[in-house]
Order: structure tokens, then C-alpha cells, then sequence
């Protein structure tokens, strides 16, 4: 039985590694039209935001097996076609987030246990992180001839469609430098880093359900900022996310109770915080319920580990 099920496994391997074959072969040239169709099909329903393909998924391991063959099939795709903007900001969206909600969390649950590969999973999520912002910026040079990567050139006329391709650019970049803080050259491109998500903040603040505003109450939160009101700014952000997802999104709070409460010791607010993200229903907004679901994952982690993570 052992040795029947081993050869099932190896025929099944080899099945996939077939299909995969033939699926990078078609989409290598020899069928542009099912390859135009695909390629509008994956730029349309992995970057509209309304689209609940992934978004609305209630199986979070379901799309971690399912995200590296895609992040490597629009690879294929832009291979195919070099010039299209639209795959550039596809697979940054797909490999910021991959890093974002898999690896980074679970190397910080391997810390303790299992240092080595903690690291290894960091070191990989620097990786993605890195190829996603390469590939945003290089989006962002093919869509606007005249951009340059300064804070004072970004270029004019940006609508509000540019935001997703300036969101995904700038938090790959951000996410890259902060798992780079060892290298003054990775550093030195915070500020460029963070205009870029300003400005989507800017060109629409609703976007991915307030992702931006996420972002900033971290920002104000990190010793490298210094301004005098970060506790009022990042407090600002915070009231627009509520404004924006009705206090039905569970990662404003977690983001909180990581950003604030844990950094200032502040046991009871961190607890509250957690105890309203895992209050927030999975099924009140579908667009919201795979990363709802994986933040309050999180969540229960955190309070599990309340004796280490507080004095």
C-alpha cells in the first residue's frame, strides 16, 4: 500500500509538472489569442477590487497553494508581453501580498522556536517584496514616460486609477526597506518609497478598503519618522479607516494593537484591540473575508503569546 500510494504521488507530480509545462508553453507564444484572453481575465479579476475570486475566499491555505503558480503564470504573461503596465501591477499586488499575509507572519511565529527558519522565511519575504517593487516601478516607467523615482518628479496628470499601481509600488518598496534595515542604500529610499503612497492616498483614499490609511499608522509609529503629532496623525488615519469599513475590518485594529499598544506596553489596550478584531463578523463583507479571516488568526496568536510579548 505504501509503495502504491508513493507511485500515485510521483504520477500525480509528474501529471502537474506536465500541465504546467504545457500551460507556460501555450502562453510562450504559440497561442496568443487564449493567452490575450487570459491575461485580460487575471489583470481584470486579481486587481478590481470588486472582484471576490481571491478577496472573498474562506480558506486562506487554499490561496497560499494556489498563489505561487499564479505569481509564476503572469511571470509567463509578462515574459509574453513586456510592455503591458497592467501585469506589472498584477504581480506586484500578488507577491506583496503573498509576503505580506504568509511569510512575514510565519516567520514571526517561528521566532522563538525556530530562528533559522524564521530568517529564511524573512529572507524570502525581502525577496518578493523586492521583485514586487521592480516590477511596479517598472510598470509606472512604461505607463508615464517622465517618471522618475524622486519625490519631487512623480508625474502630472495622475488620476485615480493610478492609485492601485502606486499602492502596490510603494508598500513592496516600504515593506523591502524595512526588512533591509541593515543597509543605509535601502534606507535612503524610504522617502521616495512613502510619496509614492501619499499620493495614492491622495488620488483615492477608499482604495482596497482604506490599505493606505493601514499603512500610514505604521508609518507614524516607526522610530525613523520624526514628527512631533504622530500619535494625532496616526489617530486621523485610524478614524478614516473606521469611516471607510464601519469598524466590519479586522486588520485597522490590528494594526493598531501592533503599531501602538505593543511598542508602549499598553497590556489592556492591546487586548482590546484584539478582542475587536476577533469580534468582526467573517461574513458581513465578502471582499473582506480572507484577510479578516487571516487577521483574526493573528489575532488568537497574539493572545496566546501574551505572557512573552509583555513584561
Amino acid at each position: 500500500m505504501v509503495a502504491l500510494s508513493v507511485k500515485s504521488n510521483v504520477s500525480e507530480k509528474r501529471f502537474f509538472s506536465w500541465i504546467l509545462g504545457l500551460l507556460i508553453f501555450t502562453f510562450s507564444g504559440c497561442a496568443a489569442t487564449i493567452e490575450n484572453q487570459l491575461m485580460d481575465s487575471l489583470a481584470t479579476k486579481i486587481n478590481h477590487e470588486d472582484s471576490l475570486v481571491f478577496s472573498g475566499e474562506e480558506d486562506p491555505d487554499l490561496i497560499k497553494a494556489s498563489l505561487p503558480l499564479m505569481m509564476k503564470m503572469v511571470e509567463v504573461l509578462i515574459q509574453g508581453s513586456p510592455e503591458d503596465p497592467r501585469l506589472k501591477q498584477t504581480a506586484a499586488k500578488l507577491f506583496t501580498s503573498y509576503a505580506a499575509l504568509w511569510l512575514e507572519p510565519e516567520a514571526r511565529k517561528l521566532e522563538e522556536d525556530n530562528y533559522e527558519l524564521a530568517e529564511r522565511q524573512r529572507y524570502r519575504a525581502k525577496r518578493m517584496y523586492l521583485r514586487a517593487k521592480n516590477y511596479g516601478l517598472q510598470g509606472l516607467r512604461q505607463k508615464f514616460q517622465e517618471f522618475e523615482v524622486t519625490p519631487w518628479q512623480l508625474p502630472e496628470g495622475l488620476t485615480k486609477e493610478d492609485a492601485p499601481l502606486l499602492t502596490w509600488t510603494g508598500l513592496a518598496w516600504v515593506a523591502w526597506i524595512q526588512l533591509s534595515a541593515d543597509d543605509p542604500f535601502a534606507l535612503s529610499q524610504l522617502k521616495e518609497a512613502v510619496r509614492l503612497l501619499e499620493q495614492a492616498l491622495l488620488l483615492d483614499g477608499d482604495y482596497e478598503r482604506g490599505i493606505n490609511h493601514e499603512f500610514f499608522i505604521r508609518y507614524y509609529s516607526s522610530s525613523l519618522v520624526q514628527v512631533s503629532d504622530k500619535l494625532a496623525l496616526a489617530e486621523s488615519h485610524f478614524e478614516k479607516l473606521q469611516a471607510i469599513t464601519g469598524g466590519q475590518k479586522c486588520s485597522p485594529y490590528l494594526v493598531w494593537a501592533e503599531s501602538f499598544a505593543l511598542s508602549r506596553q499598553d497590556k489592556k489596550e492591546f487586548t482590546k484591540m484584539l478582542d475587536l478584531a476577533l469580534a468582526v463578523d467573517l461574513d458581513k463583507i465578502p471582499a473582506d473575508r480572507l484577510v479578516n479571516t487571516l487577521c483574526q488568526e493573528q489575532a488568537r496568536w497574539y493572545l496566546s503569546q501574551m505572557d512573552d510579548l509583555f513584561l
